[in-house]
């Protein structure tokens, strides 16, 4: 048994098969509704600083993985930013369009 709820196991397991947009957009509308921007981004470098100073793990010895770590924490918030925005836009206009077919 994973560790998600079986509804989002079923999302995966879509996902994996199928690769459809509107599956992809099933998951993304699910994730926001769980977490806002700065909870991204609070987890994610929570996720950093346990990786760059825990004594347990080798691979942060050397200051090139430190950087590859803080680079792909960058990165990772630039590209949560990104999806987030397509998200929003993408909600209203999904809300537009559900307003104007009401109103008729």
């Amino acid at each position: 048994m994973g560790i998600l709820p079986q509804s989002l196991e079923k999302l995966r397991h879509t996902m994996a098969e199928k690769q459809d947009e509107n599956t992809a957009w099933h998951i993304i509308d699910d994730y926001f509704s769980f977490f806002g921007l700065d909870d991204v981004y609070e987890e994610l470098w929570m996720l950093t600083v346990g990786a760059l100073t825990s004594d347990e793990i080798h691979q942060m010895e050397k200051g090139r993985d430190r950087y590859n770590t803080l680079f792909f924490f960058e990165y990772t918030k630039m590209f949560a930013a990104a999806v987030h925005l397509v998200y929003t836009e993408h909600k209203k206009n999904n809300e537009a369009g559900k307003m104007i077919n009401h109103s008729q």
